[in-house]
């Protein structure tokens, strides 16, 4: 509710026709209450569910259905639970103590008076009874440390643990690892020639200039060391006009670039895993290295700012936990702008959704 809360004041609740179920999950709507959001009920049509009438009528029917439809939550309490009571007093106080419970969980003093007036309406007991009631509640330590702000621990967006250098749960091991095998075995192929307009001259893009540019130039670096190393070597080599072959790496002086340079180089790839997806019938992966180089490329960058994002996540949660409402809009801007590189990267990849 908290993460819900920064994008908006207002939620509106779905339930089916099940009475039982309703009586199972109304508990939910004092979660709602006591983060100060405003909430509306709506009770769907009979044997109905939000997935099932939502695709049986128009986009215009459900919403106009959803604003003729919806209530309060002490209305609702009140039709959903006053016809158990019938004129039963014991039944009819417990309802009455159970929509007291909802109204002291609101935070702000403004809305629970707007609803202690509504309820006394409803339930026809006088307003200092209700209000009476509901300071009792509040003053209870054991609903004030329900209302205490939670820990880091208790907080929706779970807390990452430190990443390991050479961790293939890295949660861009593999791009980087792709990245790394195709400049090793592809980085002097052409991708690309480009007749310039100006001159006719030809310009020459090689697999290593195509994929050294994209990396550089947005700044992103190889969370393995290893990696890491064997692509600023490669990075220095290009700058310089040059192209390391293969053996340069095989044989480096590092153990650790030269082992895994060899494990890349002598893996059976056949077919990169990224293009697999593609479900496409090909003899050799040569033959499609202009299309799986820029989606591996894609898929990189993919990951880096899913990093990114779980980091802001991270943030988020410190700014959340100290109330710093500057720092968290700050925050969550960054994060719209990274899910919408995402959202085209993945229109890129063919619609693949980046996980």
């Amino acid at each position: 509710m908290r993460l819900i809360k920064r994008f908006t004041q207002n939620i509106t609740i779905l339930y089916d026709g099940d009475a039982a179920g309703i009586k199972a999950s109304i508990r939910g709507i004092d979660i709602v209450l006591e983060e100060g959001l405003n909430v509306k009920i709506v009770l769907l049509p009979p044997g109905e569910d939000p997935d099932s009438y939502s695709k049986k009528v128009s986009n215009e029917e459900f919403s106009r259905y959803l604003r003729q439809n919806e209530t309060d939550f002490i209305r609702f309490k009140t039709q959903l639970l006053l016809s158990e009571a019938q004129n039963d007093p014991v039944r009819r106080a417990d309802l009455i103590r159970d929509i007291v419970k909802s109204i002291a969980v609101i935070p702000e003093t403004i809305t629970r008076t707007v609803y202690i007036k509504e309820c006394s309406t409803l339930m026809e007991v006088s307003e200092p009874v209700l209000y009476n009631e509901v300071n009792k509640l509040r003053q209870q330590k054991s609903f004030q440390d329900r209302n205490k702000y939670p820990g880091p621990e208790d907080l929706p967006v779970p807390r990452l643990t430190t990443v390991k250098q050479i961790s293939h749960d890295s949660g861009s091991y593999y791009s980087e690892r792709e990245i790394i095998r195709l400049l090793l075995k592809y980085g002097s192929e052409v991708l690309e020639r480009i007749i310039s307009q100006e001159d006719g001259k030809e310009k020459v893009i090689t697999i290593a200039d195509y994929i050294v540019n994209e990396i550089v130039s947005d700044e992103l670096i190889f969370e393995n060391k290893i990696f890491a190393k064997i692509f600023n070597d490669y990075n220095f080599h290009v700058e310089q006009g040059l192209f390391p072959g293969d053996k340069h790496f095989v044989r480096h002086q590092d153990p650790e670039i030269s082992s895994v340079s060899a494990d890349l180089l002598s893996d059976s790839h056949e077919l990169s895993d990224i293009w697999k997806t593609k479900q496409t019938y090909i003899e050799t992966e040569v033959m499609l290295l202009k299309e799986i180089v820029p989606d591996t490329v894609l898929k990189f960058k993919s990951d880096k700012l899913n990093l990114e994002r779980k980091k802001i996540l991270r943030q988020m949660e410190a700014a959340l936990k100290t109330d710093e409402k500057g720092k968290i809009e700050t925050l969550q801007k960054k994060y719209n702008t990274i899910n919408k590189a995402l959202g085209r990267i993945s229109k890129n990849l063919g619609d693949r959704i980046i996980l």
